[in-house]
């Protein structure tokens, strides 16, 4: 059984618990209810997520800011505009100036965007986490103590 692609943590998880069937077996055995041994799974899936994705949304409001956060300064200059045809417009006359006022736009920052991938992203653990309690309960049968 080689590594899984990138891209399949759910993959990792129901792999370990298969692997460690016989572990989890005795265990259920030795009478610690699977309630137990399924919250100390997801506390060993979530623990290391939970911080990451933190982590995660925290580099990638930081690199929006640094990017496009700062206030921005257009306008403050004027240009001359002539409305007529060509032979009119080389008279410089007829030329207008036109002033365009200077306008500051500072940049939304996406916070509500940021936080439904925070909430797809801890979601995605916690399905993975149920299918990996689904092979648990599979995976925890006293039979699978068996020698020889």
């Amino acid at each position: 059984m080689g590594r899984p692609p990138p891209g399949a943590p759910g993959r990792t998880l129901v792999e370990g618990i298969v692997a460690r069937r016989r572990t989890y077996a005795a265990l259920v055995a030795s009478g610690v209810p699977r309630s137990v041994i399924g919250r100390s799974v997801g506390w060993q899936a979530l623990a290391p997520a939970v911080p990451a994705i933190a982590l995660a949304l925290a580099v990638g409001l930081l690199l929006t800011w640094g990017v496009a956060g700062r206030p921005r300064t257009y306008g403050g200059h004027s240009f001359h505009v002539c409305t007529g045809d060509a032979v009119h417009c080389a008279d410089p006359s007829a030329l207008r100036e036109v002033w365009v006022p200077e306008v500051v736009v500072t940049p939304e920052l996406p916070w509500a965007q940021l936080a439904w991938v925070g909430a797809g992203a801890l979601a995605a653990v916690l399905v993975t986490v149920g299918v990996g309690l689904l092979f648990l309960r599979m995976s925890t049968a006293i039979e699978e103590l068996r020698t020889g």
